[in-house]
């Protein structure tokens, strides 16, 4: 399987195809964060829920996205736990999407 490498103090979201319409699982996006001062070897792609729980396992702050909530918003909320490095931020309600209307 193919590592990524998540640098200190970074976040990235880890969407995409695999995550979106294969995995299928329960949530649209994974938002991950690296908390710590050293480089943290992750697998990608995510096809399951195991490979989500390795991340927790090795220190990443992961944000299971819902389909509901803003891409921008979500980024800024991991961003912000990742700065303070705490976990009570996890409980932030991130904002809905906005809805456009089509014409």
């Amino acid at each position: 399987m193919a590592k990524f490498i998540l640098f200190p103090k970074d976040v990235q979201n880890m969407g995409g195809y695999i995550v979106e319409n294969v995995a299928k699982l329960g949530y649209r996006d994974i938002i991950v964060g690296n908390p710590t001062d050293e480089p943290i070897k992750i697998e990608i792609p995510v096809y399951n829920e195991d490979i989500v729980k390795s991340y927790e396992q090795l220190g990443v702050i992961v944000y299971r996205m819902k389909s509901d909530e803003s891409l921008i918003s979500a980024l800024d909320k991991v961003k912000a736990i990742v700065k303070t490095d705490t976990l009570k931020d996890l409980s932030y309600d991130i904002p809905k999407k906005k809805k456009t209307a089509k014409k």
